[in-house]
């Protein structure tokens, strides 16, 4: 089983999010300038685009539960206090039981595993002084049975861990199954939605009842509609749905030299998250403009219709040049503000910014800003030279991928 430094994690998507800004609108098209690629030094990375090979039952799991994220409530949805993403709770696709066990408990695994779980997706969301919390998980079962033995199973064996726990009742939503600890200022909720089971935990800064019953209320009413959009992949085709139908990764760097780097939730090393559960890293998959956004500050709407990501790489996708130049002047002048000290790009190109974060991680000090087009394109690297020479290749690749 893969795994990441958590703090990595965090500070490259805190990183990556900058890309997503906007500012005010720029007169003009921006044409890209035109360079001589043979001169650039590539180092070891890959600068010819690659081609997508065939997908399999994983990924296509995988793909799966990205496109479910593309109907999944912003938190502030619920609750307009709960603006911010939650650092220990990421926006992530759930594509196995396994993956959810590291969000729920391993229980939980048990209980998808006997329904037949396909896919899912996790989104949560905090207010500003991080006391009150509200994560949403979607979990695609087989059929509507399925989704309901399910729903209620996971909150029995959820609520059987502590003999302190009771059972709540859901105003206008009596099939929902909730429980919590009357001193803990916590609650859980289930409920199943078509072939869907939505898992939500609420968090409130005191052991209110009231409070708490309340977000999961809204919570519902702001998320099971949307699962209505959802049109599901049929079982027996998920191995055909394509790695990179946006043709966003043949654009990004692979992991590995000539090797497409394919869909994968990577697990976060839990012995480096004091106190904390599993945290999850997806890898090697597109997202589309609502999951973008939800990645992002969430604090500004993102023109971003897509964005890749492959490791702690991303790639953000805008309508049209002039949206990518907004956004990438924006970040510029908010990178600038966080003080990061500006280091010097491969030679002979434009629109390349490169930072270093001697106070960051040691894996992501480097970072570099590629525009071109309607793309930005955020590498990182643990020393300045790889830095350029990834950069650089990073650049390449959007040249030639079109």
């Amino acid at each position: 089983m893969r795994r990441c430094d958590p703090r990595v994690a965090v500070r490259a998507t805190a990183l990556l999010a900058v890309a997503a800004l906007t500012g005010c609108t720029v007169a003009g098209t921006p044409e890209p300038a035109r360079v001589d690629l043979s001169a650039l030094d590539f180092g070891t990375y890959q600068h010819v685009p690659l081609v997508a090979p065939d997908g399999d039952d994983y990924s296509g799991r995988v793909l799966e539960s990205v496109r479910i994220g593309e109907v999944m409530i912003n938190p502030a949805k619920a609750d307009a206090a709960l603006s911010l993403p939650a650092d220990s709770k990421p926006t992530v696709p759930l594509p196995t039981p396994a993956k959810v066990s590291g969000v729920l408990s391993e229980q939980a695994r048990a209980v998808l595993d006997k329904y037949g779980m396909v896919a899912g997706f996790q989104v949560a969301g905090t207010d500003s002084v991080r006391t009150r919390g509200l994560s949403l998980l979607a979990l695609r079962m087989p059929d509507s049975d399925a989704a309901t033995k399910a729903a209620a199973d996971l909150d029995a064996t959820d609520a059987a861990v502590s003999p302190d726990n009771v059972a709540v009742t859901i105003p206008n939503y009596a099939a929902a199954r909730a429980h919590w600890r009357p001193t803990v200022a916590s609650m859980a909720a289930t409920v199943a939605r078509g072939s869907f089971v939505v898992s939500v935990l609420v968090t409130h800064p005191t052991p209110d009842a009231a409070a708490l019953i309340a977000l999961i209320g809204k919570a519902f009413d702001a998320q099971l509609p949307e699962l209505d959009r959802f049109v599901a992949t049929p079982i027996d085709q998920l191995a055909s749905l394509p790695l990179d139908g946006e043709k966003m990764l043949t654009r990004l760097i692979p992991e590995k030299l000539g090797r497409w780097s394919r869909p994968a939730v990577l697990l976060i090393d839990r012995e480096q998250i004091a106190g904390g559960k599993t945290l999850l890293h997806a890898s090697g998959v597109v997202y589309g403009p609502n999951v973008s956004y939800l990645n992002g500050t969430r604090q500004q709407r993102s023109a971003a219709d897509a964005f890749a990501m492959i490791g702690f790489d991303g790639l953000m996708r805008y309508p049209d040049a002039v949206e990518a130049r907004r956004a990438f002047d924006r970040g510029t002048r908010s990178l600038a503000a966080d003080g990061l000290r500006t280091v010097a790009g491969p030679a002979g190109l434009a629109d390349i910014e490169c930072l270093d974060d001697d106070a960051g991680q040691p894996a992501v000090r480097y970072a570099c800003r590629v525009l071109h087009g309607r793309y930005i394109a955020t590498v990182f690297a643990p020393q300045e030279q790889q830095a350029k020479q990834k950069a650089a290749a990073q650049y390449s690749l959007l040249v030639l991928a079109g």
